[in-house]
């Protein structure tokens, strides 16, 4: 039996498909091969390099292959970067849960960046036991 983040990530999968198929396209010129959704949504980021840095931004759209986020830090094409945020929805109604999304950078722009995505993984948030502050379970 798939677990609850299966489900989930199928779940992203499937709408996703689905929309293709449909062939609901924003802008019919536009040559993503993925459809993407507008989101304003916080993230935070750390940098997978061997001088890591973290920061946080906005994400202003998403697809199963990337985002399109603002952030006021500048970055290079081909920096490999994780991204978090809290998903809008709650698993079962009631559970947080958070988007983990690692890739590499594709482009950068003066008020951000776009990045191609290589991993998602949804997850978890519980309140942790000796800090009381939110952590992420995976």
């Amino acid at each position: 039996m798939p677990s609850d983040r299966q489900t989930a990530v199928e779940t992203i999968w499937q709408m996703d498909t689905f929309l293709q198929r449909a062939h609901l396209q924003a802008v019919s010129a536009d040559r993503r091969s993925r459809l993407r959704f507008p989101l304003n949504l916080a993230f935070s980021y750390r940098t997978l390099t061997r001088k890591s840095r973290s920061g946080a931004g906005r994400v202003l759209n998403i697809s199963s292959s990337g985002v399109l986020a603002e952030c006021p830090d500048p970055f290079t094409v081909g920096t490999t970067v994780e991204l978090t945020m809290e998903w809008p929805v709650r698993m079962h109604g009631w559970i947080p849960i958070h988007l983990v999304m690692i890739g590499s950078i594709v482009r950068c722009e003066a008020s951000g960046f776009a990045l191609e995505a290589s991993q998602l993984r949804l997850g978890k948030r519980r309140p942790s036991v000796a800090s009381g502050v939110p952590v992420a379970i995976c």
